[in-house]
């Protein structure tokens, strides 16, 4: 299906589950283009354009993050919280995993 810039806007600033591989990564939507009739988003996953974004396929969205782990995941961090970053990131993962 070709997909049109402005189908594509709604999703700049969405955090996502990103498959590299065998490793799902929490990336936040910085841009998105369509490419010979496929769509494409520019992810990174500190949430800036700098040299850590990477161009990726739709289909490599594992599932969007909800802004309640993320939300528990930077108080965790915060308060340098280890073991409850390691546990919201765990679930995180499972739920990129559904």
């Amino acid at each position: 299906m070709a997909h049109t810039v402005n189908d594509l806007k709604p999703s700049i600033g969405a955090t996502v589950l990103v498959r590299f591989e065998s490793v799902r990564v929490s990336c936040v939507v910085l841009d998105a283009k369509s490419a010979y009739g496929r769509a494409r988003f520019l992810v990174s996953p500190g949430g800036t354009a700098a040299s850590n974004s990477q161009w990726v396929e739709m289909d490599r969205f594992a599932r969007p993050v909800s802004s309640d782990l993320l939300a528990r995941r930077a108080e965790a961090m915060r308060q340098g919280d280890s073991a409850g970053i390691g546990e919201i990131e765990s679930e995180i993962i499972l739920a990129g995993q559904q």
